[in-house]
């Protein structure tokens, strides 16, 4: 496995080629990303914790750095993103893996209302945070959006999942009108154990 500068060079080479072939949102290769929450761990920075939440649960930048502790149901350890920050512009819920509720754990206390607040109290994080996260790691070309990409070739190269499922995951609108109309179920059940697997990959030893 590639930790440190050997690994930095190897995702962004990997970035340089995979930007020559699309112009869509960079993405680190899914098998990198275990090295990459290795590489973050150790710092204790709220963006990173949101970073890495970010990435257990596939979600976008706005979702998690605006998300509300009222928003997560610590019981049954879901997380309802409301339809005024979804894209789709209707509720979600995300099952939390243990390693996601673990980092909630770890921010019990910032803020009242935040996660993932910033330093100026009652006050969200930028959208820069991110971006500046990776200068201070000495990483160029990563984006944040990138890493749901790597989540979804995940789902498909090594977990298996169904199509349906990993959309669901990612809160994509799934078809056409009709194929809408009867997808009622949000396959909760199913994405639970999809991002259970999902948080045991990368977190593995």
């Amino acid at each position: 496995m590639l930790i440190g500068r050997h690994w930095k060079m190897g995702v962004i080479d990997a970035l340089i080629k995979q930007t020559a072939k699309t112009k869509h949102h960079k993405a680190m290769p899914w098998n990198d990303v275990t090295a990459f929450m290795k590489e973050i761990e150790p710092r204790d920075a709220v963006s990173a914790l949101a970073l890495r939440f970010l990435i257990l649960t596939a979600t976008r930048s706005g979702e998690t750095r605006l998300a509300e502790r009222s928003e997560i149901n610590f019981e049954t350890q879901t997380w309802t993103i409301p339809a005024s920050l979804m894209k789709m512009g209707r509720p979600h819920r995300i099952p939390l893996s243990p390693q996601a509720m673990t980092i909630l754990n770890q921010c019990k206390g910032f803020d009242e209302t935040y996660l993932f607040p910033a330093s100026k109290p009652n006050k969200t994080m930028s959208d820069m945070v991110f971006s500046a996260l990776y200068k201070r790691m000495g990483l160029h070309g990563l984006t944040t959006y990138g890493f749901r990409s790597s989540f979804r070739d995940w789902c498909s190269d090594y977990a298996g999942a169904p199509r349906e499922v990993s959309e669901v995951a990612l809160a994509h609108v799934r078809g056409d009108m009709t194929e809408r109309a009867y997808a009622r179920s949000d396959l909760f059940e199913k994405r639970k154990d999809l991002m259970s697997d999902w948080g045991k990959f990368l977190f593995r030893q």
